[in-house]
């Protein structure tokens, strides 16, 4: 981290840019209308992982909270309908069996998990526990995926991890420029942006906001430096 530029000044730049281009750039998507609906949030969460938010959005909308509105439906289905069911999201077989037993699990519960409890969840982690705490109980947590993670790198030169969930250094730093107000729509507005500017291939670092400051952009157009 020692080649981290995260001055005051400079996370006062991002979060300020990053807030006001949300504002005129968020998205739309059912988890985040129906943010009072754990199942909604937990559910959209799962299947974000490895899937694009629109196909996720079409499919949730269209297709999954048509049949299933509680745990406790999908834990009742038979894992092979369950599986043919989610074949067109893609990852049928493998999602299905998680679900399942994830779905099991709550139902036997019969009340909404603590975020401990989430993290000890079959193929859960601490994206999908912090992702729950902060949009379903707007608790401040911070969240990082490999989008934000690409952020963090291109702006602040923040070394990129192997294992995101293991790289404290990566979370610890999420949470020091996570702010105090507003948290929720920052990290809505963070995964849009990853999403639509600061893309892996083609970045629109001429139109973005952070170009200024940023770490990427100022060493592309200096290459020498």
């Amino acid at each position: 981290m020692d080649n981290v530029d995260a001055s005051p000044e400079k996370i006062d730049f991002f979060v300020y840019n990053i807030m006001e281009w949300g504002k005129k750039n968020k998205r739309h998507f059912v988890w985040r209308e129906r943010n009072d609906e754990f199942f909604v949030v937990f559910i959209s969460e799962f299947f974000l992982r490895k899937t694009k938010s629109e196909t996720v959005d079409s499919f949730l909308r269209n297709v999954f909270l048509k049949k299933y509105r509680t745990f406790c439906d999908i834990a009742h289905e038979n894992v092979e309908n369950l599986k043919g069911f989610l074949r067109p999201l893609g990852l049928h077989n493998q999602r299905g069996i998680a679900l399942k037993e994830i779905a099991t699990v709550l139902c036997k519960k019969g009340e909404l998990p603590s975020y401990e409890e989430i993290l000890e969840l079959p193929h859960c982690g601490r994206y999908i526990a912090n992702a729950v705490e902060c949009f379903f109980r707007k608790r401040k947590r911070a969240i990082v995926d490999h989008n934000i993670e690409r952020v963090f790198n291109r702006f602040f030169s923040v070394p990129k991890a192997v294992e995101i969930h293991k790289a404290e250094y990566l979370w610890n730093f999420a949470d020091k420029i996570l702010p105090s107000e507003d948290f929720m729509s920052y990290n809505y507005y963070l995964l849009d942006f990853s999403a639509l500017v600061c893309r892996p291939r083609k970045p629109q670092c001429v139109s973005c906001p952070l170009s200024e400051k940023c770490d990427f952009y100022l060493k592309k157009q200096s290459p020498g430096r």
